[in-house]
């Protein structure tokens, strides 16, 4: 028993060892956002941890983890936040890659919170961005619904485009911004569509006229035609794994298994010898 017991110990050790370092990045904020909600306080030093650890991983990697936390997110709680927090502290974030998935997403509230990870990120200046925004200016969906304000509004809650507005004036010269910068609920939707007429006049965007006006549908002849988004219905497929992490994980784990029986293999002789 006393011989194999270090074997044992050597086994258990790095058996911990392997796991939290081939810790994933869902597994990184899916940690911070439950520290968050443990404590809502901790909301700057979780997300720093956080981003820290995110940059072990891709861009890509870390990108298709905090959307797939995005779409699983409670709209009221913390948990948005955070996730923009942590895309604002990455060195590096995959904003082509965010944007394919908005360029997906059906649900509107998740769009829009897209938009402010987007918006929160250092690729915020994107050209890509950009144009995708430019074409959200028709999507009048509600994508933050008012709970219940002080003051009584008498317009109705932020839409997609009024997002997607904020997100074009802030990344123009902050001289030509308008005033009524940023667009609020407060804003009636008289003034927040002269806004957007106004905007798309000066940049020539071309906003598409519909019955709801949401650009999710095929546009008119003559327009270019947006990147097609699913249905409410559809299923997005998730990213495929990593082969190169799974590669690297597998090695760490040989790696660490022959040096377990090395130690052993050591440990036995010296005793022998003794």
């Amino acid at each position: 028993m006393s011989t194999i017991r270090p074997f044992i110990i050597a086994a258990v050790f790095c058996t911990a060892l392997v796991r939290a370092l081939a810790q994933s990045p869902i597994d990184v904020i899916t940690q911070a956002l439950q520290q968050v909600e443990q404590q809502p306080r901790s909301l700057d030093i979780s997300t720093d941890k956080a981003a820290q650890a995110l940059a072990a991983f891709s861009a890509k990697e870390a990108c298709d983890a905090l959307y797939e936390k995005l779409q699983r997110a409670d709209p009221v709680g913390n948990q948005h936040p955070a996730i923009m927090k942590i895309s604002r502290k990455l060195s590096s974030f995959d904003i082509d890659g965010w944007v394919g998935h908005l360029e997906v997403e059906p649900a509107p509230m998740t769009l829009y919170s897209g938009l402010s990870v987007a918006f929160a990120s250092k690729e915020s200046h994107s050209p890509k961005l950009k144009a995708f925004a430019q074409r959200l200016l028709s999507d009048q969906r509600i994508g933050e619904e008012r709970h219940g304000e002080a003051r009584g509004y008498a317009s109705k809650g932020l839409r997609v485009c009024d997002h997607a507005l904020n997100l074009l004036w802030h990344i123009e010269p902050k001289a030509t911004q308008p005033s009524g910068f940023p667009v609020d609920a407060i804003n009636s939707t008289q003034r927040r569509d002269q806004m957007i007429a106004d905007y798309a006049k000066k940049f020539g965007v071309t906003l598409i006229a519909s019955e709801d006006a949401n650009p999710l549908k095929e546009p008119p002849k003559g327009h270019p035609p947006a990147t097609a988004i699913a249905s409410p219905g559809s299923n997005i497929q998730p990213s495929p794994p990593n082969k190169e992490q799974q590669t690297s994980t597998a090695w760490l784990m040989w790696l660490l298994v022959v040096i377990t029986a090395t130690v052993g293999a050591v440990w036995v002789f010296l005793r022998k010898s003794k």
